[in-house]
């Protein structure tokens, strides 16, 4: 997109406004470098706003097909991506007294089963970013998330692609457990849920400027109808209350054949 912005751009006179430069949320001297092109353009400045997205859905199944190493790659972008980013850049809008604006997701407030992997990234990053708000304030910094439901981008596009890859890994045994219906139900099933996941991306665009220009942003954004009408109010209820809207949801779900046999 890096080309597409800078053509953007000239179309409305600012192509001297628009500064990109790649940046691996995984790599801490990428993000380091990053930080230091900033400060070569800012100066004394700083910054008034940092936007830390970083997303990857990462591996998906029940935690019986995932490894240790599936949670660490997803860590690695969706939680710690957004630290190491908010660590650099924080010392820059500090001195403007600006915003550090972060993007977690429903799955950060709601268990959402078979994507543990997404789920535990997410968690930690709300986590996160609650700690952070408190300790900023002291320095007149403001700390803003965003909680979209769910939308139909290329991270969810490519949620069955490696479903193929991970069954194929498994042990003789664990195959045996699940079983090939299971499987061929299970992916079926992530290919309908990923069809109704609103393509609009407007309302995350709006949360987001909201949150960097308004002059009183929200401290959370819940964004899309789903997320405001029902994983919000979710998160809000006692366990056993949660427990049984899930079940619910999951009622027609497919069952592993062992489960069956029994």
């Amino acid at each position: 997109g890096e080309e597409s912005l800078h053509e953007e751009a000239k179309k409305e006179h600012g192509a001297k406004l628009l500064h990109t430069f790649r940046l691996d949320v995984g790599s801490d001297q990428s993000v380091r470098d990053a930080r230091d092109q900033i400060k070569e353009k800012v100066g004394s400045n700083g910054i008034w706003a940092v936007v830390a997205n970083a997303g990857i859905l990462g591996p998906t199944g029940p935690d019986d097909w995932l490894n240790v190493d599936d949670y660490q790659k997803t860590m690695n972008v969706n939680a710690f991506g957004v630290i190491r980013m908010c660590q650099a850049f924080k010392p820059l809008v500090k001195k403007q007294k600006g915003r550090v604006v972060m993007i977690a997701s429903v799955s950060g407030r709601t268990p959402r089963p078979t994507v543990g992997p997404y789920c535990v990234s997410k968690h930690a990053l709300e986590a996160y970013g609650d700690v952070i708000r408190h300790e900023l304030k002291d320095f007149g910094v403001s700390v803003h998330i965003l909680e979209p439901g769910f939308f139909a981008t290329n991270i969810t596009q490519t949620a069955t692609k490696d479903l193929d890859a991970i069954w194929e890994r498994l042990d003789p045994e664990t195959k045996a457990e699940y079983g090939e219906e299971f499987f061929k139900a299970y992916t079926d099933s992530r290919f309908s849920r990923l069809k109704m996941s609103s393509s609009k991306l407007d309302p995350v665009v709006d949360a987001y400027y909201h949150a960097i220009a308004a002059q009183f942003p929200k401290i959370r954004y819940w964004v899309g109808l789903d997320a405001i009408l029902f994983y919000i109010p979710l998160a809000t209820l006692p366990t056993f209350l949660q427990d049984a809207a899930i079940s619910i949801l999951r009622r027609n779900r497919p069952l592993p054949a062992a489960v069956k046999r029994h």
